[in-house]
């Protein structure tokens, strides 16, 4: 049977369905989420993989074990961009030293006041503006304490799905 996560007892598959035939109006989201929590999918940062369980239950879909509900559309409203004020990102053109002591910042929260500046750089500066990431994340907002922001960084774990093209 489907074990490629070494996840997939008999007993786990058994709750899967359980949670998908229960009858309720759960999500996929919700339901991948109740997985990870029974199943203790967690990445190092404590999070659950919810698309690891997303990944599973689709490959149990497609062989047949399961039927996934409908799954809902949720729009969530766009995050303001830096309120009030404009944003003026100056042409820096320096060496790297005479940027002073540069402090590298984890976005953890995309809609505080750093996830909102690497919003607004990405969008201004990146080919593609802002676009969704997918799977597991990171991203970081570069500072300088002469100039502000200098950088905003993001790295995503769907590169590893992406298959050559024919």
């Amino acid at each position: 049977m489907l074990n490629s996560y070494n996840i997939l007892s008999e007993n786990n598959i058994n709750f899967i369905k359980g949670l998908v035939n229960s009858g309720s109006s759960a999500s996929i989201r919700s339901i991948a989420l109740e997985i990870c929590n029974f199943l203790q999918l967690k990445s190092l940062n404590g999070k659950p993989k919810i698309m690891t369980a997303l990944k599973v239950m689709k490959k149990l879909e497609k062989q047949g074990i399961i039927n996934l509900p409908a799954q809902k559309v949720v729009r969530r409203p766009n995050s303001e961009k830096l309120p009030a004020k404009p944003t003026f990102y100056p042409l820096i053109q320096c060496d790297i030293s005479e940027l002073g002591q540069l402090e590298v910042i984890v976005i953890e929260d995309i809609n505080d006041s750093n996830g909102i500046t690497w919003k607004n750089l990405i969008e201004d500066f990146h080919y593609l503006g802002n676009t969704s990431f997918f799977g597991a994340q990171i991203k970081y907002l570069i500072k300088s304490p002469l100039f502000g922001p200098v950088a905003a960084l993001g790295f995503s774990a769907a590169a590893w799905s992406i298959k050559k093209k024919r």
